[in-house]
């Protein structure tokens, strides 16, 4: 597993456990679905930037490879400082029980931006577009 991966799963776990302290005092409603949870959903979004990271790894060089880990860094401190900066830990109590869903939206919206971003380096380029070359 590369760097890349490793850091988006970990952003994505670091975004879990920064909400753990809201998710501890949810109550759990049975005729809830999980499924449409912005946890779950976020998940699944993690999963499909994990896939387009392995993607866009296949048969790239160690630069490119070691280039583009730098960059999914950069992002996950990104949304990291992007979360820490909407939710402020001593403004955690004002959120009450929906802060979990607070925070995985939040990221929810990051990572579909960042799945936009990543696509835009699978291959075929469309020819013509000189600025899009690796």
């Amino acid at each position: 597993m590369s760097k890349a991966f490793k850091t988006a799963s970990a952003a994505f776990f670091l975004i879990c456990s920064f909400s753990n302290n809201a998710m501890a005092s949810a109550p759990i409603h049975d005729s809830v679905d999980i499924s449409l949870s912005p946890c779950v959903e976020l998940k699944n979004a993690n999963a499909r930037m994990n896939a387009t990271l392995e993607a866009i790894l296949l048969g790239k060089n160690q630069s490119f490879q070691a280039r583009l880990e730098n960059e999914q860094d950069a992002w996950a401190k990104f949304t990291q400082a992007h979360l820490e900066l909407r939710y402020p830990e001593d403004k955690h109590p004002q959120f009450g029980t929906v802060l979990s869903d607070c925070l995985c939206l939040s990221t929810l919206d990051l990572t579909q931006q960042r799945i936009t971003q990543l696509k835009k380096l699978l291959p075929p380029q469309q020819e013509g577009d000189v600025c899009d070359a690796f």
